[in-house]
C-alpha cells in the first residue's frame, strides 16, 4: 500500500505540474496531451484510469489543472510566477489573491492584486513572489482568483512536501445531502480540515461503480470542500474511509 500511494501521488504531482506550466505559455505551447488514459491489466504506468476503471489520482489532478478559469503558481526561468489562465471565449477582469501559508495554518504573506485585465483564451502573468517568499520549510504557496461571484485557488510547494513535517489534519466529514434517482443515489459529503490535509480521499467498496465530482483534494487550513457522489448504491458515512497522506502508511 504504501509504495502505491506514494507513486500515486508522485504521478499526479508531475500531471498537475506539467499541465498547468504548459497551459501558462499560450503562444508557445497552449496544453499537454496524456499519453494514456486506462491500464488493461495490473501494473504501474502512466495512465490515469486502473485496470478496474477505478480513477487514479492524476485523474482527479488533471480534471482540476485543466479547468477552463486557472490561476497557477509555476517555476519559470525568471522565477516564481502566479499566473491566470482563461480558456473561455469572454474577457473578464479578476482579482488574485497571492500568499504564503505554513501546514498548521499561520499566514506568513498575503496579498491581494489590482484588478488584472484577463483577455479570452489567454494567460496573464499576475504576479511575481519571488521577493515575497519567506524562507520556511513547513509552508506553501497559494493563489485564489474571485471573478464572476467564484472564486478558483491552487496551491504550490517550493520545497519538496516529503521532507515537511505534517501535522494530523484534524479532518472531519459530514454527509450534507442525498438524493434518491433513476440510475441509483447522489450523495454530497462536506469535509473540513483544521490543519492542511494532503491527498485526501473517500474511499468505500464499489467505489469503481461511481462517479465523483472530485477525490485525492488538497485543503488549506481552515478550508471546507464538497464532493458529490454518484453512485448505483445508497451510501452512508459509515461506509466510506475518509484516507489523506498521514494514513496512506507514507
Amino acid at each position: 500500500v504504501p509504495y502505491v500511494q506514494k507513486s500515486m501521488a508522485v504521478h499526479s504531482e508531475f500531471v498537475k505540474a506539467e499541465i498547468e506550466f504548459h497551459r501558462t505559455r499560450k503562444g508557445s505551447c497552449s496544453a499537454a496531451m496524456l499519453w494514456m488514459f486506462s491500464d488493461i491489466w495490473p501494473c504501474g504506468t502512466w495512465a490515469v484510469v486502473e485496470h478496474n476503471l477505478l480513477p487514479k489520482a492524476a485523474y482527479y489532478s488533471q480534471k482540476r489543472a485543466n479547468r477552463p478559469v486557472l490561476p497557477a503558481i509555476v517555476q519559470t526561468t525568471e522565477g516564481i510566477r502566479a499566473f491566470i489562465v482563461n480558456d473561455t471565449r469572454r474577457s473578464f477582469a479578476a482579482r488574485l489573491t497571492v500568499g504564503q501559508m505554513t501546514v498548521d495554518g499561520r499566514e506568513l504573506f498575503c496579498r491581494v492584486t489590482d484588478p488584472v485585465a484577463v483577455p479570452a483564451a489567454e494567460s496573464v502573468c499576475a504576479a511575481a513572489l519571488d521577493g515575497l517568499i519567506q524562507n520556511d520549510g513547513q509552508s506553501f504557496l497559494y493563489t485564489t482568483l474571485a471573478f464572476d461571484g467564484k472564486e478558483e485557488t491552487n496551491v504550490f510547494f517550493p520545497q519538496y512536501w516529503r521532507d515537511i513535517d505534517w501535522p494530523e489534519p484534524g479532518l472531519q466529514m459530514q454527509l450534507t445531502a442525498q438524493r434518491e434517482t433513476a440510475s441509483g443515489f447522489v450523495t454530497v459529503f462536506t469535509l473540513h480540515t483544521q490543519n492542511y490535509a494532503r491527498m485526501v480521499s473517500l474511499e468505500f467498496d464499489g467505489m469503481e461503480s461511481c462517479l465523483f465530482s472530485d477525490n485525492y483534494v488538497d485543503l488549506l487550513p481552515g478550508s471546507e470542500r464538497e464532493i458529490r457522489v454518484e453512485s448505483p448504491f445508497l451510501l452512508s458515512p459509515e461506509a466510506v474511509t475518509l484516507s489523506h497522506w498521514l494514513t496512506n502508511g507514507t
